[in-house]
């Protein structure tokens, strides 16, 4: 049978191209060479299909222009699609598609693309409930197979998964992977909790972004790397994924401490609650562990603290005098050190007595000098424990003390202040962490007099957040309040005790003169006595 070249019947010219195309099951588009907004402003499409209206790349090209100039492998493709050239057919890789481009007329740029990676999640599909921004990826060449396999957002995370260097782990390309791992990597980028997974005997970590904020100080680094390794403090965690490993049974630790964090420039102290759960492989054995973890410093640090005011509001109200009361006091705030690692109380002394009893007054006794009733935690020789506080001194911890006193609040001092400040503060470490702020809490009487001083020297490792300043107001007026419990109980014990000596002494002058009563009545018997003993005395009978 021979073929031969005949004119096309009508019915097949009127058929026409733009038909043809839009029943294309490939994304296919046309642009006008000869409208110059198509090249150097978002694309206007002369044409295009259903298939390339659901395709992601018609969500990247169509994006607003700011964000598209900060893609290169997307400007890329743009100038390609509008560029002029004496050849008529060529081709170009993008999103995993490989695209073929006709010029017809030197004018009209006809693109198709087909799909080239089988292992490409939907290439040349979106999902049309995602906004355009969170549709766009970092793109990337279609022959490398690449983390994520799913559609994501653009962030730093996602660029650093999707250019890291498979091939230079111990995992290998991801081409190579177990069906088991993609699917869990999958499971982990797509999970909107902190999770990862560590897979193998080396622990190589694969972790989401939620995981990636809880880490700032160890992320990107760790990202991808063995855990074995390359984690300073992996020892604790090797025991767990062990004990996984040996029970084939999901592990659960709540509140424990994790690592510190450097967080708005600082370091932090950290607590997680954690869930190892075994992944096994096709013959039973543990081949990787997934972690699912939940931070709950707040948690923990907000029970410790409820701990020790509460431990504090019971020795503090049982406390009869200041003695007492100091010493309960410095025993609670020293095994609450996690909050209050270093502390001084100063008050007025043998004053207390005498201002108690005023009913107005000056706001603070603010002469004179003050006795320390006791410090814990500070280096030794620091002038916040002095023995004795002179409060006229411009010196040392004194002035601090009196602007605390003068303002009746709370005086938080820092070492980036300087001079005596970081005088002060110098050698204070907690945990080999030098420690940079101290609150001074002035302690008043119901008269409103201040006649104490509680100085608290803060963890550094903990932020002096809007919790941790209420949990100092609230001890210091715990300790405000047993301290007018303890004075007032002083007092009235004084006074009892001065009634109970006058009332010993009106009894002993009652006593005296009962004594002298008796005494006189006494000697005015034996008077009596006497003279009728010497008095002559007859007896006169009469008869009748």
């Amino acid at each position: 049978m021979n073929a031969s070249r005949v004119p096309p019947p009508g019915e097949l010219v009127a058929t026409t191209l733009l038909e043809y195309l839009q029943h294309d099951n490939r994304p296919t588009f046309i642009t006008d060479l000869a409208d110059a907004n198509n090249i150097n402003k978002d694309l206007a499409f002369s044409f295009c299909n259903k298939a390339f209206s659901s395709c992601r790349t018609y969500v990247a090209l169509t994006t607003i222009h700011a964000a598209k100039e900060s893609d290169n492998l997307l400007n890329a493709f743009h100038s390609w699609i509008v560029q002029r050239g004496d050849e008529l057919y060529d081709d170009r890789h993008f999103q995993d598609v490989s695209w073929s481009a006709t010029t017809l007329q030197k004018r009209w740029r006809i693109i198709s693309g087909t799909p080239i990676v089988a292992s490409s999640l939907n290439a040349c599909s979106i999902d049309h409930h995602i906004s355009d921004s969170a549709s766009l990826y970092n793109y990337r060449k279609a022959t490398k197979e690449t983390l994520p396999l799913v559609p994501m957002a653009p962030s730093p995370y996602q660029r650093l998964v999707d250019e890291f260097d498979w091939g230079s782990s111990t995992l290998g390309p991801i081409v190579s992977w177990p069906k088991a791992l993609k699917e869990i990597a999958k499971s982990v980028i797509c999970n909107s909790k902190p999770v990862g997974v560590f897979w193998g005997p080396e622990r190589i970590v694969i972790y989401n972004a939620p995981y990636a904020e809880l880490i700032p100080s160890f992320h990107p680094q760790q990202f991808g790397r063995s855990m074995k390794t390359d984690f300073p403090y992996w020892d604790t965690y090797e025991l767990v994924c062990q004990e996984v490993e040996t029970t084939m049974k999901t592990v659960s630790y709540a509140a424990q401490p994790g690592p510190l964090m450097e967080r708005n420039g600082s370091l932090h102290e950290t607590y997680f609650s954690y869930d190892y759960i075994p992944l096994f492989d096709d013959g039973g054995k543990v081949q990787g562990i997934y972690y699912q973890v939940t931070e709950v410093t707040g948690e923990v640090l907000s029970r410790s603290r409820m701990t020790s005011l509460l431990r504090l509001s019971s020795v503090a109200s049982r406390a009869t005098d200041q003695k007492t009361l100091w010493k309960n006091v410095l025993h609670v705030l020293e095994d609450g050190k996690e909050d209050t690692p270093m502390i001084s109380i100063h008050t007025v002394g043998e004053q207390m007595a005498s201002i108690s009893s005023q009913v107005h007054g000056d706001q603070a006794a603010t002469t004179g000098e003050w006795l320390c009733q006791g410090s814990v935690g500070w280096p030794e020789s620091n002038l916040a424990t002095s023995n004795v506080l002179n409060l006229t001194s411009a010196r040392g911890y004194a002035p601090f003390v009196q602007k605390s006193l003068e303002s009746l609040e709370p005086v938080v001092l820092r070492s980036s202040d300087g001079g005596q400040v970081a005088a002060l503060l110098e050698g204070c470490q907690y945990k080999g962490v030098a420690c940079t702020s101290l609150v001074i809490c002035p302690l008043q009487l119901s008269s409103g007099i201040a006649v104490g001083s509680l100085g608290i020297v803060l963890n550094p490792v903990r932020p002096y957040d809007d919790d941790y300043k209420h949990f100092v107001r609230v001890m210091a007026r715990q300790i405000e309040d047993a301290l007018k419990l303890a004075v007032f109980l002083e007092a009235q014990e004084e006074l009892l005790k001065q009634t109970i000596l006058q009332a010993q002494v009106e009894q002993h002058s009652l006593s005296r003169q009962l004594e002298r009563s008796i005494q006189k009545a006494r000697e005015s018997d034996l008077r009596f006595f006497n003279f009728a003993k010497q008095a002559p005395v007859g007896h006169l009978t009469l008869l009748f």
